[in-house]
């Protein structure tokens, strides 16, 4: 019961007095509920006004009563809620010594109950209406909240600890939290319970075949947005005997749009006020930096920097951060035949991230026959540009053709901002029938691979300031004008006038 009771006070600790100066009144009665009341222990505000009033010598009108009601509520005397104004829960321990008998057993019962279940708990006379009345309390103190799909109601904090067996089925178990809320403490039980009760109408759960498949258990919910269909678990850590308590707010259909989860993300930040909290993000799915820091070293243009003793890229945290109009993730395809010479050029790519061109590249190594693991299928998913090192090595792949350049292919249809950048590392053919990439303007020159130069560095500065371009002015990759741009630097235009007379060839004198 000290349990309930104090359960009860974390709510009511969140409000202020009214005043400083009291009525001498109040005191009386204060006095009157704690010592000699022996009447029903749910009245409604009519009611009590006519207690007060029988109380004391001048009777106080309308309005006093409701301040004294919220007085006598802030300091724990009896329960009062501005959702049911009318009712007033004037036997503060009949009700916690109730709300406990109905709970007590919720353990077995899955955290499930419905109106009979109170009436057979609780003691008294008028138990129908009381038992109505008590659910509604535990309603209004978020305590509990009523099924989505049934006349029953759920207690949370006595939902099973382990999700139901089709949710296992469903949820990625290596799935990144979109967002994390992170407590230098504890997170305060009336906070998970005010997020149940909110959002209870959109839990996701199977109404047609069984009504007791539900998506929530004791420190998780998983909702639904009937409007954008985006489905979004929320698991809350409750930390151990130091703290580090937080929740996750976690996208299970991440390609729709994210609005929901923001929305959801915002309002845990309101009933968060007071308590000190970071909301944290993730570039690698394992370590969580706070946003706060990453907008500092965003602003700062700190593309390396530094947080807990471990190094984060800039780059990895794209997506949040405020100034994305430019930098860009690239995905690099090849065959691991070509890995000495696609190594070479990932070298000439330092210089756009040390320019926040670029956040990072990603490098595919897999053998024909082997499987995309997540992390691969997500960089290449998630990534701006695709450069795919085209030579006869990568064009024998079969692997490559029927994953990885048909799935370019496939966002490219989906997203019309998506690069696909073919370098020719050396003579072969590389246009087909299918999934041309002949299509798409090949670099360092169309019909000049790199291997072709006598200076191969040549190639790599050429293909960097290309990327470089298209970045700086969002060049669509079929544009052959490319190689003429304006703003390619000049010794790069003059190169590729020694092109035409064969003075940068190989075989060249």
């Amino acid at each position: 019961m000290d349990y309930f009771d104090a359960m009860i006070a974390e709510m009511l600790d969140k409000t202020q007095i009214v005043g400083a100066i009291l009525p001498g009144f109040y005191g009386k009665i204060k006095e009157a509920i704690e010592t000699s009341y022996k009447g029903k222990p749910i009245i409604s505000l009519s009611e009590f006004h006519q207690y007060c009033n029988s109380m004391l010598e001048e009777p106080i009108n309308e309005e006093q009563c409701k301040y004294l009601t919220s007085y006598l509520k802030q300091i724990g005397i009896i329960l009062w809620n501005q959702k049911n104004p009318e009712v007033v829960y004037i036997n503060k321990k009949w009700i916690i010594r109730n709300i406990y008998k109905v709970l007590e057993e919720l353990s077995v019962k899955k955290g499930e109950f419905d109106l009979q279940h109170v009436i057979q708990s609780i003691e008294g006379i008028h138990k129908e209406k009381d038992a109505a009345d008590l659910i509604q309390i535990m309603l209004d103190f978020t305590m509990i909240f009523q099924h989505p799909y049934c006349n029953k109601y759920i207690a949370p904090l006595y939902l099973p600890t382990i999700p139901d067996e089709l949710i296992n089925m469903f949820v990625d178990k290596n799935a990144r939290a979109y967002r994390r809320i992170k407590y230098s403490g504890f997170i305060h039980k009336h906070i998970i319970l005010s997020f149940f009760h909110k959002y209870s109408k959109l839990i996701w759960g199977n109404t047609e075949v069984n009504k007791s498949s539900y998506y929530y258990w004791k420190d998780a919910i998983i909702i639904k947005d009937p409007a954008t269909s985006e489905i979004v678990m929320i698991q809350f850590h409750l930390g151990g005997n130091d703290g580090n308590a937080s929740i996750d707010i976690t996208k299970l259909n991440i390609y729709v749009p994210t609005s929901f989860a923001d929305d959801i993300v915002k309002y845990l930040h309101e009933i968060n006020t007071g308590y000190e909290t970071e909301e944290m993000v993730t570039g690698n799915g394992t370590n969580y930096v706070p946003l706060s820091v990453i907008y500092e070293n965003e602003e700062k243009e700190n593309y390396t920097f530094l947080y807990n003793n471990k190094y984060y890229k800039l780059g990895d945290f794209k997506q949040y951060l405020k100034k994305t109009n430019q930098m860009k993730k690239i995905f690099i395809s090849y065959s691991k035949q070509d890995l000495t010479i696609v190594n070479r050029f990932t070298d000439h790519l330092a210089a756009l991230r040390q320019d926040g061109k670029i956040a990072h590249w990603y490098c595919s190594e897999l053998l024909a026959g082997s499987e995309w693991d997540a992390e691969i299928k997500r960089h290449f998913d998630e990534a701006d540009i695709i450069c795919f090192m085209i030579s006869h090595n990568f064009m024998r792949t079969q692997y490559i053709h029927e994953h990885e350049i048909a799935r370019a292919f496939e966002r490219k249809n989906e997203n019309s901002n998506l690069k696909i950048i073919p370098i020719i590392l050396d003579f072969c053919r590389w246009t087909t029938e299918k999934n041309n990439l002949g299509n798409f303007t090949a670099l360092p020159y169309t019909a000049k691979p790199v291997a072709d130069f006598q200076n191969e560095n040549m190639a790599w500065y050429i293909i960097e300031e290309c990327l470089r371009l298209i970045i700086d002015q969002d060049i669509k990759d079929t544009d052959q004008s490319l190689y003429t741009n304006a703003g390619l630097p000049m010794d790069i235009r003059k190169i590729y006038e020694r092109m035409t007379d064969g003075s940068v060839d190989k075989n060249s004198k």
